[in-house]
C-alpha cells in the first residue's frame, strides 16, 4: 500500500496533464484481511500499515500544497451471507 501511495503522490506531483483532464482517479489496494484465525492480530497489523501509508500520503500532499485538491475515499467490500453454516457465515 505504501509503494502504491508513493506512486500516486508522484503522479499527482507531476501536475502536467497531456490529456488535459479535469480530474484524475487513482486506485490502490490493500489486501490480506480475509482471515480465519488470529483475525485480531492480523487486523491490528493491517490497520497500522494502513494508517502509516495513508498518513505518509497525506503528509506528502500537504508538503507539496496539493492536499486541498485531493479527495481520499476508502471502500471495503467483504460481504458475508446472513445464513449460518454451522461454524459462522460464508462469503
Amino acid at each position: 500500500l505504501c509503494q502504491q501511495s508513493e506512486q500516486v503522490a508522484k503522479l499527482i506531483g507531476l501536475r502536467s496533464n497531456p490529456l488535459e483532464a479535469e480530474r484524475d482517479v487513482f486506485y490502490v489496494q490493500h489486501s490480506g484481511f480475509d482471515t480465519h484465525s488470529d483475525a485480531g492480530g492480523i487486523l491490528d497489523e493491517k490497520m497500522e500499515e494502513f494508517n502509516a501509508c495513508v498518513g505518509a500520503f497525506v503528509a506528502e500532499m500537504k508538503r507539496t500544497g496539493t492536499w486541498e485538491q485531493v479527495t481520499v475515499v476508502t471502500l471495503s467490500d467483504f460481504g458475508r451471507t446472513l445464513t449460518w453454516n454451522g461454524r459462522g457465515t460464508d462469503h
